[in-house]
């Protein structure tokens, strides 16, 4: 359980602080939480990805297929902090690892029954 801290002034001029516990909270883009899993992270990073690609499909659907490779590996995929999220669940990152391919299936306007190969997906 974390503490935060928050200060009112009163009417007569007096400072208050007062202490409020919770559970998670979102400090600099990423969820901390009590039990210090990093699940809602990796979930909010799939939502981010998600709206990345269409965004960018939207703006760049006449490039090149190498084009379009770059500008994802580029802009939809955040690593920043990565190496914090040491303790999540084995279906998140599964979540993020399909998220990823069906993201890139979209941008790149492959065919939902073809798989990609690995020199697209980069793994």
């Amino acid at each position: 359980m974390y503490d935060i801290f928050t200060k009112r002034q009163t009417e007569s001029g007096n400072i208050n602080f007062s202490i409020i516990q919770v559970f998670e909270f979102k400090y600099l883009g990423h969820f901390i939480t009590n039990d210090e899993h990093n699940d809602k992270d990796v979930l909010r990073e799939v939502r981010d990805m998600f709206t990345h690609t269409n965004i960018l499909a939207r703006r760049f659907f006449s490039c090149s297929v190498s084009v379009k490779i770059v500008l994802f590996r580029t802009l939809c995929i955040c690593f920043y902090g990565m190496e914090l999220r040491q303790r999540y669940n084995t279906c998140s990152i599964n979540r993020l690892r399909s998220s990823y391919i069906r993201c890139m299936k979209l941008f790149v306007k492959y065919p939902k029954v073809l798989q990609c190969n690995s020199h697209a997906t980069g793994t």
